[in-house]
């Protein structure tokens, strides 16, 4: 099975400079450092819906 590569946080999400990811039943973390455009720093925690998909906003 080939491996594709998708985008699904960017700088509309509030994502800037991410320095780490974990995945922790069902929910993503994302740390943010936003250490070179001095913005602030900030963790995004978005939650996997089905295997490989973003689950709704609540």
């Amino acid at each position: 099975m080939a491996k594709t590569a998708r985008t699904v946080l960017d700088t509309a999400d509030g994502l800037q400079n991410p320095t780490s990811v974990a995945v922790d039943d069902g929910t993503v973390h994302v740390t943010s450092g936003a250490l070179t455009t001095g913005g602030d720093a900030n963790l995004l925690t978005p939650r996997l819906g089905r295997p490989g998909r973003w689950a709704s906003a609540p």
